[in-house]
């Protein structure tokens, strides 16, 4: 018998590891995970223990014993088990091999925990949860990310309409049946409160009429850039570029990602703002993609307005967190919906 192989461990904090069996060549593993950021785990050697429990650490859902008289086979290929019958591989050990094999950003990898994660909040938007998704993860691509979420779609296909926009050097998954409606929403009452935190301001304020005018004007170009996308079959996963050097990313992505509010500011002077030292209320929307692991909590949300303007903003903020709770309770990929809030104030404010 071979030498067993060693073993391995493996915008947020990610502290969370896991330890897997290492695949031979060919195995839908691929590479292990490696730990977080902080940097990889220490090995511990298999080998240096008895044959007999080495062989029993390393047994699993990838282990079935040889023909009689022959070798145990560690790792078979993948789907096969004893007497040829087909078994399914967890999920979980699917989503990271789909990791690691599409977003390598140079010679480093998601980390376990990443790649549920990022499973999970894409996910979220096939369920309708959410809009879109802004892949933040690492310096992967638009092309890269396209056949990643081909691959999880493979695993796991919802039925929903995906596609994958780039604007400038960002990349979004956007359920496009679920956006177009929310856009247009949008642009046909005033479902979001813009806030104007330009430097010169003493303090933030809503956005007057021309500034929302001109904030609707961008939506309605990208709107029509989603409409024309109606054409396709829901079952294909598309991808387009779309920029206007007239738009505010900070202020577009924030409408793209389904928040109720979303600031403001003149980005083409810079990016300064007078949220400095103002009191900020955060919420923060959590939930458990249950359909993956019981224990994967997803942020489906966390965005901020000013204390100041809350009163004004409360009967939008409380109509969008119904309207999200009943999304919730109509699809089962997700459970245990939390919505907290809390008030900070910072010393400098990154938008």
């Amino acid at each position: 018998m071979k030498r067993p192989p060693q073993g391995a461990r493996g915008a947020f904090a990610r502290l969370v590891w896991a330890e897997l069996p290492p695949g031979r060549p060919g195995s839908p593993v691929g590479s292990l995970p490696r730990a977080e950021e902080r940097g990889p785990g220490a090995p511990r050697r298999l080998a240096s223990l008895p044959l007999t429990a080495a062989l029993g650490r390393l047994r699993g859902p990838g282990w079935s014993r040889g023909r009689a008289g022959g070798p145990e086979e560690l790792f078979p290929p993948p789907g096969r088990r004893e007497g040829g019958k087909r078994m399914a591989q967890p999920l979980p050990r699917l989503l990271l091999a789909a990791a690691q094999r599409h977003l390598r950003a140079g010679k480093r990898g998601l980390s376990r925990s990443s790649s549920l994660r990022l499973a999970g909040e894409i996910r979220a938007v096939a369920a309708g949860l959410k809009p879109a998704f802004l892949y933040d993860y690492n310096s992967a691509g638009a092309p890269q990310i396209l056949s990643y979420v081909r691959q999880l779609q493979a695993i796991s296909d919802h039925g929903s309409r995906l596609h994958v926009l780039s604007i400038a050097d960002h990349v979004l998954i956007v359920n496009v049946d679920v956006m177009v409606p929310w856009l247009e929403t949008l642009l046909l009452g005033n479902k979001v409160s813009f806030v104007d935190v330009s430097a010169a301001r003493p303090s933030p304020s809503l956005c007057n009429t021309p500034g929302v005018d001109s904030i609707k004007g961008h939506i309605s170009e990208i709107l029509s850039h989603l409409k024309a996308l109606a054409g396709d079959p829901p079952w294909v996963l598309s991808s387009s570029a779309v920029f206007s050097a007239e738009w505010n990313l900070c202020t577009l992505f924030g409408v793209l990602l389904g928040y109720p509010a979303a600031y403001s500011f003149p980005a083409r002077e810079n990016f300064d703002n007078c949220l400095a030292l103002t009191p900020l209320r955060v919420f923060t929307v959590h939930t458990t993609c249950c359909s993956i692991s019981n224990d994967l909590r997803v942020r489906l949300y966390s965005f901020s307005v000013p204390e100041n303007l809350y009163s004004l903003m409360k009967t939008g903020i409380d109509e969008w967190c119904e309207t999200l709770q009943d999304a919730s309770r109509s699809q089962k990929d997700f459970s245990d919906l939390c919505i907290t809030t809390e008030i900070v104030t910072l010393e400098a404010v990154a938008l």
